[in-house]
């Protein structure tokens, strides 16, 4: 099981890294409102990896974690940086119950990350849209601009409502909000909250927070609701 869970991962990866920008399916090129929804989403953005250094590009490498998996199915690495980086990740469990696919009409529970934040070191991690962050360590230079989040998911800066939390120094959060899609298992769609309004609770079942300082990421963390 371990296995197949740490193989999903490496498929996932592959996946977002060629179709992550790429046309959602059912769309015909263009863009609404100014929001871009030509830029694909799956339960792939919301997990974290190391990063590793290809021809000058700055790649994910190894999984770290991920909102939604069963922690116990992902096993312990002999990584150095992956065990580093590990010890700067904070989360949080919880017990659903579901359909047991071996006992149909029966049901099964078992423990999922809900949450995880990356409090930061000069270790830099990385999403599957190549967002990077050494969290709250004051230095840019391994963190994503805010122009590189805005770019990669689609933001309307001047009509869509996305920045909360900011303060007198110009710090604030850009927080996404996404709901499952049942046209394709593993796909997600972004909320888009116009300005001035809020999202539907009911409708948010992930959130995705980037924590933005001197116009970089120094932080990133996830939420999912059930």
């Amino acid at each position: 099981m371990k296995k197949t869970v740490l193989l999903l991962m490496s498929l996932l990866l592959v996946s977002a890294l060629v179709v992550g920008c790429g046309k959602t399916e059912g769309t015909d090129g263009e863009n609404t409102n100014g929001v871009n929804r030509n830029i694909s989403f799956s339960t792939n953005d919301l997990a974290i990896y190391t990063t590793e250094e290809t021809d000058g590009i700055i790649m994910p490498s190894k999984f770290i974690t991920m909102i939604g998996v069963d922690p116990s199915t992902v096993e312990p690495s002999d990584d150095e940086k992956l065990e580093l980086v590990k010890q700067f990740i904070e989360t949080d469990e919880m017990e659903i119950s579901e359909g047991d696919i071996d006992n149909p009409g029966a049901k099964k529970t078992r423990n999922v990350i809900r949450y995880f934040k990356y409090t930061g070191s000069r270790e830099p991690i990385i999403n599957s849209k190549n967002i990077t962050t050494t969290g709250m360590m004051p230095e840019d230079d391994n963190c994503s601009s805010v122009d590189d989040v805005i770019e990669a998911y689609g933001i309307d800066k001047e009509n869509e409502e996305y920045i909360e939390n900011k303060d007198e120094n110009g710090s604030y959060v850009i927080k996404l909000n996404f709901k499952d899609l049942d046209t394709k298992e593993g796909t997600l769609e972004r909320i888009i909250t116009p300005k001035g309004s809020e999202a539907e609770a009911s409708e948010v079942r992930y959130t995705l927070r980037f924590t933005i300082q001197n116009d970089h990421v120094h932080g990133i963390d996830a939420y999912m609701y059930f």
